[in-house]
């Protein structure tokens, strides 16, 4: 495949080549350290280029990735437009949608062109809070069949300081310090994601106004609620990357979380799932187009008991989640959500299914997921 792509395109071919190879030394790393493959999940990204792949340079890409025998699970293409922390999506939506779509395109041509694994998907960086094209991406996942990879960048972490200002007393007093401590050190830790964030300074409020705020005010400024004339996205991107502060209090904050852990449970349950799985995966739609009474019925019973076992399992796991919640990549797989194995048993799900598409969750590079079987779920009736 290298001296067809070589020929074909040298630019790009030269342009990308060595990236592969290096990806394929770090793969064999990995291998080597891990003794085998069974436990990890491989993804190659090209989201921090300056400029968006066009298809033929994502067939390109492919190929050579075939070519040194890299079984990639996810690939990460860059798109239009911003995908800042925290925040929701900037840019054209409709260019976004076009360019997703042409991107499912080259992964159905390459996976049988190249041999590549059939589970291969698209992955978002960072996927999380971009609510504006969940839409287009639901669409074009429903329609293809394909699978879909969500990374998503600190959300889980951000609901934890909304719950704890949720609770009031102590527990908002420790969001005030994190935020006076972040407004304090904002220039050391903005700085490792320039990239990726746009803070306007002058629109940060003060420590001393943020200091005299209610329980209320602090909730509206962080939630990610565009419609709430109290958010402020800057002061969301500072806390985002201000998750070094509480990861310096330690214990302390641990002690708050596990204190406050019903009201936490809540803010970081309902974010996932009200606010990215369902409208990533909803099948709401084919509910409504059911022919029967019956069908209706009996495909609203599935949708709502599968959403409970979620919710439920969702509450049970979010003590363990939290110590280690200041970043997470969920993984997602068309219609379905892969589940680790924490959740495996009110789902009715087995630990020892063949390994098929997989789902892990990392935070901060520790693995605290397990893989499963892509397809665990049961089919909602026809």
């Amino acid at each position: 495949a290298s001296d067809v792509y070589k020929r074909q395109h040298p630019f790009t071919a030269n342009q990308f080549l060595k990236a592969t190879q290096k990806a394929k030394a770090i793969y064999n790393h990995i291998v080597a350290a891990k003794g085998g493959t069974d436990d990890f999940v491989t993804e190659v990204s090209m989201d921090e280029t300056d400029d968006p792949q066009v298809p033929a340079e994502m067939l390109i890409i492919l190929a050579a990735i075939s070519d040194q025998g890299i079984p990639i699970q996810t690939i990460a293409p860059k798109f239009t437009g911003r995908f800042n922390k925290g925040v929701d999506y900037v840019g054209d939506v409709a260019q976004f949608e076009q360019e997703f779509n042409d991107d499912l395109a080259v992964l159905a041509h390459a996976i049988k062109a190249y041999d590549l694994p059939e589970t291969l998907k698209l992955s978002v960086h960072s996927g999380s809070d971009k609510f504006s094209i969940y839409g287009p991406i639901r669409k074009a996942i429903a329609r293809s069949g394909a699978g879909l990879h969500i990374k998503t960048a600190g959300t889980n972490w951000l609901e934890e300081v909304i719950g704890l200002a949720t609770a009031g007393g102590d527990a908002l007093d420790l969001a005030k310090e994190i935020y006076a401590k972040a407004l304090e050190k904002k220039e050391a830790l903005c700085e490792p994601y320039a990239t990726v964030i746009d803070i306007d300074h002058s629109q940060l409020p003060s420590a001393e106004e943020v200091n005299g705020w209610t329980s209320e005010q602090y909730v509206s400024a962080l939630t990610h609620d565009q419609s709430n004339p109290g958010y402020n996205a800057n002061l969301r991107q500072l806390l985002h990357v201000g998750f070094k502060i509480a990861a310096q209090m330690g214990d302390r904050y641990l002690d708050a979380l596990k204190k406050n852990e019903a009201i936490i449970s809540k803010c970081v349950t309902g974010n996932l799932l009200d606010r990215h799985m369902k409208p990533l995966f909803s099948r709401r739609n084919n509910i409504h187009s059911s022919k029967t009474a019956s069908g209706n019925r009996s495909r609203f019973i599935w949708k709502k008991s599968f959403y409970h076992s979620l919710l439920t399992t969702l509450r049970a796991a979010i003590l363990q989640t939290i110590p280690l919640g200041f970043q997470q990549y969920l993984t997602m797989f068309g219609s379905t959500v892969a589940i680790p194995l924490i959740f495996a048993e009110t789902l009715g799900a087995s630990a020892s299914w063949p390994i098929g598409g997989l789902t892990i969750i990392w935070v901060i590079g520790m693995s605290m997921g397990a893989m499963t079987s892509a397809t665990p779920y049961p089919q909602a009736p026809r």
